[in-house]
């Protein structure tokens, strides 16, 4: 599915997309644990404007 065809999140889809990243086992304080290999990385979820749930819907945050 092309990104332009991705319909955008609401509000509240936001919010919970939101909550679930910063609940990951591997976030911490907005860096990823598993992405770190000595320095810090930024947690990629919580900066894409893209989302796939578990249930398979695909969002975009404008």
């Amino acid at each position: 599915m092309a990104l332009s065809e991705i319909p955008p999140t609401t509000y509240q889809q936001y919010r919970t997309a939101r909550r679930l990243v910063h609940e990951c086992c591997n976030y911490d304080c907005g860096n990823c644990l598993l992405l770190d290999n000595g320095e810090e990385c930024v947690c990629p979820q919580s900066i894409t404007y893209y989302v796939k749930l578990p249930d398979g819907q695909e969002f975009s945050h404008p």
